[in-house]
């Protein structure tokens, strides 16, 4: 069931995201997770939180599930999933929630909880505002997506920041 976008949601993201530039110089951190860990540190923290994991593509990124022996294929059937690639981490609803949370709620709920100090929405091509994104201090980007039928919070890293190299 699609809940309609509160504007109350939006309200609160857009009113955040005017002081996302005056945010601390610490990294976004969702699930435990900040994007400049490695994949063996991100996987870690998944095996730490109970989950399997199943090397994946080369062997050094991870597909990561509650399941006894996670099944990679097909991907779409799971909701509670973590894929973990290099520099960037997909966190499907189902392992953070039942899914029962809109992409603005999950939004509003990250800007609250002090994760992040704010967070933009995006439209789709049909004007729908499907993505809710966020650019931390250090350059890594939050992304909140309601695309593709399910729910997903995406943390990679996106840009150099605030400890980028001296050219």
């Amino acid at each position: 069931m699609k809940k309609a976008l509160n504007i109350s949601h939006v309200l609160m993201i857009l009113l955040g995201s005017a002081f996302a530039t005056t945010a601390t110089a610490k990294p976004i951190e969702v699930f435990g997770i900040t994007a400049d860990m490695t994949t063996s540190e991100r996987k870690q923290v998944m095996l730490e939180k109970g989950f399997q994991c199943k090397a994946i593509f080369n062997g050094d990124e991870f597909f990561c599930s509650k399941e006894k022996s996670p099944e990679v294929v097909p991907i779409q059937l799971h909701t509670d999933y973590v894929q973990i690639f290099h520099g960037r981490t997909r966190i499907k609803c189902g392992a953070y929630s039942d899914c029962k949370f809109s992409a603005a709620e999950t939004s509003e709920w990250l800007v609250r909880s002090g994760k992040v100090a704010g967070m933009k929405p995006e439209m789709d091509h049909n004007g729908d505002i499907s993505k809710f994104i966020t650019v931390g201090p250090e350059g890594n980007r939050l992304t909140v997506d309601s695309g593709y039928g399910f729910q997903h919070v995406e943390l990679e890293r996106f840009r150099l920041g605030n400890n980028a190299l001296a050219l």
